[in-house]
C-alpha cells in the first residue's frame, strides 16, 4: 500500500534497478464491479510490457474406501495424513500387514470406507479469492451433517521472498509456507500453520 514502509522500500529498489529484466506475477481486483479485472493487463501492454494470462488449473480426484481421521487426533498425525493424500500415497487396508520396513499407518480412530473428494488448484490467488472459497467450503460442509470435516490447504510459493508477518523466507533451509483450515459441520474448526525456519545457512 502506498506510504507503507515495505511498499516504499520495494518501489525504491525497483527504481534503482530499472535495467533489470524479470518476470512478475500480478493479481489485481478492482474496487468497482464495473471495471474489468483484465484492464490491468491492458495498462501494462500499453506501457510496452509483454503480458500473458496465467489461468489457474484444477485437478479433481476421488478416493474411495479409505480411512479418514477425526479432528481429535494429534494435529501432526492429521497433517501427515493430509500430506499423504495430497501426494497420492495409497493407504494400506485396515489390519493389513505390508512387507515393507516403512509403511504408513493410519492414525487411531479413523472412519473407514470413506469417500474423499480432492480438488487441487494451482495458480496465483488473492486473499479475497481465498476468503470467498473458504466461505463456500464452510457453507458446503455445514449443510452436510454426515461429513467428518472439510479443509482448505493453501501452499505458498517455495521461493517467495517473504513468509508470515513479512519475515524473510529462508527457502534454502526448508521453504515451509502454508496453512490449513479444517471445518466441521458443527462449525468447529482447526487451523494449522507452518512457518519457515528463521535459521540462516552458514
Amino acid at each position: 500500500m502506498p506510504g507503507k514502509k515495505n511498499y516504499e522500500r520495494v518501489l525504491k529498489c525497483l527504481k534503482e534497478h530499472v535495467n533489470m529484466k524479470m518476470d512478475f506475477l500480478i493479481a489485481w481486483e478492482p474496487n468497482d464491479d464495473k471495471i474489468c479485472p483484465s484492464s490491468v493487463a491492458s495498462y501494462f501492454h500499453k506501457k510496452g510490457v509483454e503480458v500473458s494470462l496465467c489461468s489457474p488449473t484444477c485437478t479433481p480426484t476421488k478416493e474411495y474406501n479409505i480411512g479418514v481421521p477425526p479432528l481429535t487426533v494429534d494435529y501432526q498425525d492429521l497433517m501427515e495424513w493430509l500430506g499423504c493424500l495430497l501426494l497420492g500415497i495409497k493407504f494400506q487396508k485396515e489390519n493389513s500387514v505390508e512387507d515393507f520396513m516403512s509403511s504408513y499407518e493410519l492414525p487411531q480412530g479413523c472412519v473407514h470406507n470413506s469417500q474423499v473428494t480432492l480438488l487441487q488448484w494451482s495458480g496465483f490467488f488473492t486473499t479475497k479469492q481465498l476468503q470467498d472459497l473458504l466461505k463456500t467450503l464452510r457453507k458446503y460442509v455445514e449443510s452436510r451433517s454426515e461429513m467428518l470435516w472439510g479443509c482448505l490447504h493453501v501452499q505458498g510459493f517455495t521461493d517467495s521472498p517473504v513468509s508470515w508477518n513479512l519475515q524473510e523466507h529462508t527457502f534454502y533451509t526448508n521453504g515451509d509456507n502454508h496453512y490449513t483450515i479444517f471445518i466441521q459441520p458443527n462449525k468447529k474448526f482447526l487451523t494449522c500453520k507452518a512457518y519457515t525456519s528463521g535459521k540462516l545457512l552458514k
